[in-house]
């Protein structure tokens, strides 16, 4: 069984989706400059009208599988006014988000969504290596230092 890809540009960055025949929606996607095994990718899938509050770090694609998503960031403030923003995203499109914080993810009121989250690079390998570096910081608290009082 031969894989098409089809191509999505996202912010200037190339996309390849590799669409199976038969299938709706892609299943495997990578980006084909700075990805690397570490990537984390996880899949959301949003009944209709549903919405949901996630915690997505500055830099992570939104990959839009089925459906149309309304993405709306985190509060900011603009000349003494609270301002909220708001993307809407179909499907078979990408967004790449520019701040960190809590996303608010709206379904559209007719159909569900599917959609897939690629975390950055940088972000990835700072979780797994979070516990050493935590570890690293209490031992150098709880020890003593040592210096030369010559």
């Amino acid at each position: 069984m031969t894989v098409p890809p089809a191509l999505l540009w996202c912010n200037r960055q190339r996309l390849c989706l590799l669409v199976p025949t038969g299938v709706s929606y892609p299943a495997a996607m990578h980006l084909e400059t700075d990805m690397t095994a570490t990537t984390c990718t996880e899949q959301l899938a949003l009944p209709a009208g549903q919405s949901r509050l996630h915690w997505l770090p500055a830099g992570t694609i939104v990959v839009m599988l089925d459906g149309r998503l309304i993405l709306e960031p985190p509060p900011r403030w603009l000349a003494g006014d609270l301002v909220r923003l708001r993307h809407a995203v179909a499907a078979g499109h990408a967004h790449t988000l520019e701040t960190s914080g809590w996303w608010n993810l709206h379904a559209d009121a007719n159909a569900g969504v599917h959609l897939r989250l690629v975390a950055p690079v940088a972000s990835a390998a700072r979780w797994a290596t979070g516990p050493a570096r935590a570890c690293r910081r209490l031992l150098a608290a709880l020890l003593p230092r040592r210096t030369s009082r010559g």
